[in-house]
């Protein structure tokens, strides 16, 4: 059993997930019952279908990413604050390419189970993303 804390989990995961872009990481880190609830409802559940909307980010800002400005937890809590910057150089939310630079701010709430990302919320600045993008 791990004694990783759900903080130390999100930590690992923005950063190998989405600092580094690893697609392997996806299913080291995330249970197979995992779900992520993103903006507008939508809600991502397990490794296969994270690995979809992964690989949908990637092609949309292959430059992508991010850094983690704050982050906070307890023994079964976790909250992270983060920046993400690419160039917008694909389909993103809809949106063909504008070749612009792209600055994403959110923040995700998480419950990790044995070093493992089991749930998620999502909470983004996409109102700003999306005006940014505006042509």
């Amino acid at each position: 059993m791990t004694t990783k804390s759900p903080k130390d989990t999100a930590i690992e995961w923005f950063n190998r997930v989405w600092a580094q872009g690893s697609a392997a990481a996806i299913g080291e880190l995330m249970t197979e019952s995992a779900v992520v609830h993103q903006e507008g409802g939508v809600d991502v559940r397990g490794p296969a279908a994270f690995l979809e909307f992964h690989r949908q980010m990637f092609a949309a800002m292959p430059d992508l990413t991010l850094r983690i400005l704050r982050a906070v937890g307890d023994d079964k809590l976790a909250a992270i604050h983060w920046e993400a910057v690419g160039t917008h150089r694909g389909n993103l939310f809809g949106m063909a390419a504008t070749n612009r630079p792209v600055r994403i701010t959110g923040m995700t709430f998480v419950i990790a189970e044995g070093g493992r990302l089991a749930e998620g919320w999502d909470c983004w600045d996409v109102g700003s993303l999306k005006a940014s993008l505006a042509i």
